[in-house]
């Protein structure tokens, strides 16, 4: 079994995999020509953002709260920041829980999934 070591300059961003789920132009347009542009719902999205990209964190009781934790994995060769992780300390053990915002409806495929 051959295991393939990425180095950070090879690193996607995991909101590029999402970004090429939903369209692969999108995709390119924003990542490879940065070629972005403002509009009602991406503004939207920014304000609600705000609440959670605080790289802050605070325990209350069992549940360790981490706003804007950022993850890499040199294995994938993915990086990206989560909106909000949860670390539950539980009597089966410790349990990890990602918690994604999003503005608006979801969509109807898994891109918003990736």
């Amino acid at each position: 079994m051959v295991i393939t070591m990425y180095t950070e300059e090879d690193f996607i961003m995991i909101s590029a995999l999402q970004h090429y789920v939903y369209c692969p132009r999108q995709c390119g347009l924003i990542h490879v020509d940065d070629a972005w542009q403002e509009n009602l719902f991406t503004t939207r999205g920014n304000i609600m953002h705000e609440k959670v990209d605080t790289d802050t964190y605070e325990t209350r009781g069992n549940i360790k709260t981490v706003r804007g934790l950022r993850i890499h994995s040199f294995h994938y060769g993915i990086v990206g920041r989560c909106d909000v992780v949860e670390f539950r300390e539980e009597k089966s053990g410790k349990v990890v829980v990602p918690i994604e915002f999003k503005s608006g409806e979801p969509k109807n495929n898994i891109s918003d999934k990736v």
